[in-house]
């Protein structure tokens, strides 16, 4: 099973309880919900993936922090906590601009 299935089926066991319509088919309840939420989870890993836009935005941000260290602009130490959090940070803003 996938990590979706196990997700969804963590979160809408299975049950034993079959619904019939008057117009005929039976079905789960569950597994109606299931399928919603497997389809919702597989959607948001597509929404969330990284693109090469994205690593080549992280890398100007990158530079740009840099730039900043260098010049005196900016007094974060390269390669700690809070250097990537400020990476990770401006990535998002710009992220967040481009796709309005």
């Amino acid at each position: 099973m996938s990590k979706a299935e196990d997700l969804a089926l963590e979160k809408y066991p299975q049950r034993s309880v079959l619904f019939v319509p008057a117009r005929g088919g039976g079905y789960y309840a569950d597994s109606h919900l299931r399928e919603g939420f497997i389809e919702g989870y597989h959607q948001a890993e597509k929404d969330l993936e990284l693109t090469w836009e994205d690593f080549a935005l992280i890398r100007l941000v990158f530079d740009a922090i840099e730039a900043n260290i260098h010049r005196g602009a900016m007094k974060i130490q390269p390669m700690t906590k809070e250097y990537y959090q400020e990476v990770l940070k401006r990535f998002k803003d710009l992220k967040e601009e481009k796709d309005k």
